[in-house]
């Protein structure tokens, strides 16, 4: 093996270890959300909200069936504007939990503090890479980058 491919084997190594912090954050940040989610009330509002959404709904399609049958009253037209339209924005629960979190930031130290180790984490990584890969590339040969990545605690493909 030769340093160039010791090179290639250490970053890919690297991305391997952020890849894995990265997987960790996601994590993290999922169990983060769903307590955070939990806390807030948050399904619970959204369900409350599809329910009151869904009878306004009803209440409004009764209400636009009548008119139908009123001789000169057209309401094919929908205007983009109308009850009927701003309900159909409403009518499913992701759309509706996708408004109500737009009420909101998540500014907690918690949230903050998780993606700060996570940068942290990545550029510790990134720091600790350059510095082996700079020092493998500094060797006599192979075989010494070879001794040096082993007693790092590397095992290295031969």
């Amino acid at each position: 093996m030769t340093k160039r491919q010791l090179v290639k084997w250490l970053e890919a190594k690297q991305s391997d270890a952020k890849a894995e912090v990265e997987i960790q954050y996601a994590t993290a940040e999922k169990a983060y959300f769903a307590q955070r989610d939990e806390a807030l009330k948050i399904n619970e509002t959204v369900d409350e909200v599809f329910r009151l959404i869904s009878e306004a709904d009803t209440v409004a399609n009764r209400w636009k069936e009548a008119l139908e049958k009123v001789e000169g009253i057209d309401t094919t037209c929908g205007w983009y504007t109308s009850l009927t339209t701003k309900l159909s924005d409403l009518s499913d629960k992701e759309n509706i939990r996708m408004y109500i979190m737009k009420d909101f930031t998540d500014g907690t130290d918690a949230l903050r503090q998780l993606k700060a180790k996570r940068s942290e984490t990545l550029r510790e990584i990134e720091k600790n890479y350059i510095n082996v890969i700079a020092n493998v590339e500094s060797m006599k040969n192979a075989k010494t980058a070879v001794e040096y990545l082993e007693k790092l605690g590397s095992t290295c493909p031969l």
